[in-house]
């Protein structure tokens, strides 16, 4: 499905839906059918887990492109502008663009996760983490709660936080709660394997 999107992408190449589309279906391939996989193997194969990492990352930097070729399309030259003024940059868009900034984000938060011997690639986080700040800023209620979720996450990890992570994710997680009416998994799944085991709880 993704390589027929990409091949119609050829004869469309800044059709924002289908950019969107392939930064997300990249995105969530990487992550459930690669990196999960890297995760349930390592104890019996570490070699063959790196392999399946390094795949997952050059899949989440293909979604990253996509994502932001679709803001380019509508914000020329946003990424070169994203890295020298990153504030004067996000500014611009308005809520419309939270998808995109979603999942161009998302997926080079993702990749960076997977490249931590790699300096110039961590020096992005920044980048990436202000992209899903302004995302959550413009609308912290958007898609049931899709950005409280990844937030839930996202605050015991990120390195420049403030204030008490713990407390910060938990807020996040009865919003994402509230929002989904409760009904998606993955807000108990994040707080589960972030906060609770934090806690020891």
């Amino acid at each position: 499905c993704l390589k027929l999107m990409e091949s119609v992408l050829a004869e469309a190449p800044e059709h924002r839906g289908l950019l969107l589309s392939l930064a997300s279906g990249f995105t969530q391939y990487g992550y459930g059918f690669v990196q999960l996989d890297a995760d349930e193997i390592e104890d019996d194969d570490y070699d063959k887990a790196q392999e399946l990492r390094d795949r997952a990352k050059l899949l989440y930097l293909r979604a990253k492109r996509y994502g932001i070729r679709a803001l380019e399309v509508k914000y020329p030259n946003f990424e070169a502008r994203l890295i020298s003024d990153r504030d004067a940059a996000l500014k611009e868009l308005d809520e419309d663009e939270i998808p995109y900034l979603y999942w161009a984000g998302l997926s080079w938060a993702a990749a960076i996760a997977l490249s931590l011997d790699d300096l110039q690639e961590l020096g992005n986080l920044a980048i990436a983490e202000s992209m899903l700040e302004r995302a959550l800023e413009l609308n912290p209620d958007w898609d049931s709660g899709t950005l409280r979720g990844f937030f839930v996450t996202y605050e015991m990890s990120r390195t420049s936080g403030t204030g008490d992570p713990i407390k910060k994710a938990t807020e996040h997680f009865i919003e994402a709660k509230r929002l989904s009416g409760g009904l998606m998994a993955s807000n108990y799944v994040a707080y589960a394997e972030s906060v609770a085991i934090e806690k020891q709880d």
